[in-house]
């Protein structure tokens, strides 16, 4: 009918308006139907977010993958381990993987599959990390503007959730997706060996792990007796996501939750000529 046509497209030819009217209902059925099904996906997101529990159905319809911040290596979103004797070289290992992360390089052969910003939060020798990053950076041809998103806390912030949202609001608009807490002895309020104080040190650190959506990896020591387990109480492992045994020049993955178990890690530290004190003797660092 006539009345069905606008007049801007309408012509007397009849063979010409038919087309055009139809390709507007068309065009109007589709936008109808995509309203539809955004309006369902909001209502299902927001039964979600007003629900306790998700259906498995729901679930299973989503792909199963693992999001890895170094591929085959370290899982994102997790919280780790990294524990060695003194000496071993574990400190030297999260820097050298802080690195890695913030200049996108690879990580001992792995590759970096979320390159962003790194904390370190330092409760000890913060001289020898610069020390580390010059040495690292003359050693692998790397500008210092490269680690502009690799960040080291000026003094120790404990792990007591006090500080959570004072870094939370300093990070705020970076795309943080490494903390490093070294060590848990320097940042953990209370004593290591209770269930009570180390459970807590763990609430906090999943906390910043998940207001900054990043990944954490706590610098630990290991037991007096036994070198091949971390210190302090049993509910730190149980809790962990990954763990990580750095000694005698291998790294050694003593826990996954999720992802395959990675082969060891061989590495060898190199003493690196960094500058001269002030009685021109040399300067090394590794």
């Amino acid at each position: 009918r006539e009345s069905d046509w606008s007049s801007d497209v309408c012509s007397s030819d009849l063979h010409v308006c038919f087309p055009v009217t139809i390709k507007r209902q068309v065009d109007e059925w589709k936008k109808q139907k995509q309203e539809e099904e955004q309006a369902m996906i909001e209502q299902v997101k927001e039964k979600h977010k007003e629900s306790l529990f998700v259906s498995a159905e729901d679930q299973l319809y989503n792909p199963v993958q693992i999001e890895y911040l170094i591929r085959k290596t370290i899982e994102y979103g997790t919280t780790n381990v990294l524990f060695g004797p003194t000496g071993g070289g574990k400190s030297f290992v999260a820097i050298d993987m802080a690195c890695s992360i913030v200049t996108g390089r690879p990580w001992n052969g792995n590759r970096i599959s979320k390159q962003g910003a790194v904390l370190v939060l330092a409760g000890e020798g913060r001289g020898g990390i610069v020390r580390r990053l010059k040495a690292w950076c003359i050693y692998n041809d790397v500008h210092p503007k490269e680690l502009k998103d690799l960040y080291i806390s000026r003094h120790t912030l404990m792990m007591d959730g006090g500080n959570i949202d004072e870094i939370c609001a300093e990070m705020s608009g970076k795309d943080v997706v490494l903390i490093i807490i070294d060590t848990l002895n320097r940042h953990l309020e209370g004593d290591e060996n209770t269930t009570k104080d180390m459970s807590a040190f763990v609430k906090h650190v999943d906390t910043l792990r998940d207001k900054l959506n990043s990944t954490m990896m706590v610098v630990h020591h290991p037991g007096k007796g036994d070198q091949t387990v971390g210190r302090g109480n049993s509910s730190l492992k149980a809790a962990l996501d990954g763990e990580i045994l750095c000694n005698k020049g291998v790294l050694e993955w003593t826990k996954t939750k999720d992802m395959e178990m990675p082969n060891n890690i061989e590495f060898k530290l190199h003493q690196v000529k960094i500058g001269v004190d002030d009685e021109a003797d040399i300067v090394t660092g590794k």
